[in-house]
């Protein structure tokens, strides 16, 4: 049986192969996971990539994955380590069509805010 896991679309535009050594890695480095936590996470996320035949992957898209497996495995301060800061792409296009330096402090301010409440949430975690 021939497995295929669609390459990966970079920011860029190119199109990578999937390494899940990269997930692996990024929550080693980033979440208070241990190595045997990080990988039994990766491989999870692998099956699950696997088992519901995406088409389409891209970074956030493999990051909101890993952070459904956090979850289902309980690990919910790892999943707020792990989370990504910003907002929905409908918020963000409505503060750039405005495009004045008033949208670069909002989107700075929300960043900021949005990123001390994660902080928070994690330090309660503690």
């Amino acid at each position: 049986m021939n497995i295929e896991i669609p390459t990966v679309s970079k920011a860029s535009g190119k199109h990578q192969e999937f390494d899940s050594a990269k997930i692996f890695n990024s929550l080693r480095k980033e979440t208070t996971l241990t190595f045997s936590q990080a990988h039994f996470v990766t491989k999870d996320v692998v099956k699950f990539i696997i088992t519901s035949s995406i088409k389409f992957l891209s970074g956030p898209l493999i990051r909101e994955i890993v952070n459904v497996i956090l979850l289902q495995h309980g690990l919910e301060k790892q999943r707020l380590e792990y989370t990504r800061i910003g907002f929905p792409m409908h918020d963000l296009e409505q503060i750039l069509t405005n495009e004045t330096y008033l949208s670069t402090q909002k989107i700075v301010q929300h960043v900021t805010s949005e990123y001390e409440a994660v902080k928070k949430l994690i330090e309660e975690r503690e």
